[in-house]
């Protein structure tokens, strides 16, 4: 694997996973997709978007983040905090992998 870039907001650990500053500890490695689909989150849980979108960054999956990142936007019918820190996030990771 290689190494990708650590956006602004998103710390790496000694362990080597990843935490952004307002969520959990997520592993490089997707546990959700080898989990299968009875562990899909609820597609309505802003949270799991979230989180699962700074995950796929992590990753460096930049069209995973952003089906998400849509996923909120269909979600939240007013401006929700998750939809802001994903978005937030993407930009972040943009702006540093361009470099």
């Amino acid at each position: 694997m290689r190494e990708l870039p650590v956006a602004e907001g998103v710390t790496r650990h000694p362990n080597d996973s990843v935490r952004a500053d307002h969520g959990p500890p997520f592993e490089l490695t997707m546990s959700v997709e080898r989990a299968g689909p009875e562990a899909t989150p609820n597609p309505r849980q802003r949270g799991a978007h979230e989180h699962l979108g700074e995950a796929y960054l992590v990753q460096g999956d930049l069209a995973k983040a952003e089906e998400h990142l849509a996923a909120l936007e269909r979600i939240c019918l007013i401006p929700c905090e998750e939809h802001d820190e994903l978005k937030r996030a993407i930009a972040a990771y943009s702006k540093v992998v361009r470099r």
